[in-house]
């Protein structure tokens, strides 16, 4: 089922590369994306992949502080420095966030914003940047579609908007 669900999201999406890349996966095939991002593939999904000269137990224990720190325990496969992870981890700060602030808890939504605001640039930022240098020399269109995407939303991704209730309040 996940082909009508790319295809119903792809008529939903307004961002044109973002809608593109959705269009373009719905005939992709596992084989395709375990060559580009699996194991043994030309672009790494993981951090460790991109950290020359730096320990990546060090990154793994900083990434797992972060997800530990904000009770974030993805449902997953994949290692803690995965691009799938993180972004989850990325959107799931935005989550909790916006229900801070609908919350009325101020306190609660800056720590959110202020850990979001690191991890990005530490973390997610990095290792998106590396994968959008590596795609620039083939690989699957939607899945150079998706990262240029997700590169260029590592610098733009806003503060999440509280709820107004219809009363006003």
């Amino acid at each position: 089922g996940w082909r009508e669900e790319i295809a119903a999201l792809a008529r939903e999406i307004g961002d044109g590369d973002l809608k593109r890349a959705a269009e373009f996966s719905i005939d992709a095939t596992e084989g395709a994306y375990l060559a580009a991002l699996g194991p043994g593939g030309f672009v790494s999904a993981r951090a460790a992949g991109y950290q020359r000269g730096l320990d990546p137990g060090k990154n793994m224990a900083d990434v797992s502080g972060f997800y530990s720190a904000f009770a974030f325990v993805p449902e997953r496969e994949d290692p803690a420095d995965h691009a799938a992870v993180e972004a989850g981890f990325v959107g799931y700060l935005c989550v909790k966030e916006a229900f801070a602030r609908t919350s009325g808890d101020t306190e609660a939504a800056e720590l959110t914003q202020d850990a979001r605001s690191q991890f990005i640039p530490l973390h997610l930022g990095p290792l998106i940047a590396g994968m959008n240098e590596r795609m620039k020399n083939g690989g699957p269109i939607h899945v150079q579609l998706a990262v240029g995407v997700a590169h260029r939303m590592c610098g733009a991704i806003p503060a999440p908007v509280a709820v107004i209730e219809e009363d006003g309040e």
